[in-house]
C-alpha cells in the first residue's frame, strides 16, 4: 500500500478492528494508510481509523469512463480554440 492511497473499487468495504464491516467507500476516495499487515491496511479517512483490504486500494486514482470523456472534450475544445 502507498501512504496516500485511493479506493480502487466502488463500494469497497471498511472494517472495524474486530473485522466487522462498518461501511463502504466510493471509488477514488482518498485515504491515508497508517499501517500494513499482510493483506490488510489500517487507513484513516474522514477523521476515522478503520481497516481495508490491500486489494481494494490503489496508489493512483482509477480512471473512469467519465474522466476519459471529459479529457476528450477538453482536447477537442483546445484544438478548436488554437487552430
Amino acid at each position: 500500500c502507498c501512504a496516500a492511497a485511493f479506493v480502487a473499487k466502488d463500494g469497497a468495504k471498511v472494517y472495524s478492528a474486530k473485522g466487522k464491516v462498518i461501511g463502504s467507500l466510493p471509488l477514488n476516495t482518498a485515504v491515508t494508510v497508517t499501517a500494513v499487515k499482510g493483506d490488510v491496511c489500517q487507513v484513516a479517512a474522514k477523521g476515522r481509523t478503520a481497516y481495508m483490504l490491500k486489494a481494494d486500494l490503489a496508489c493512483e486514482k482509477v480512471e473512469t469512463a467519465a474522466d476519459t470523456a471529459a479529457l476528450r472534450r477538453r482536447r477537442r475544445f483546445s484544438r478548436s480554440t488554437t487552430g
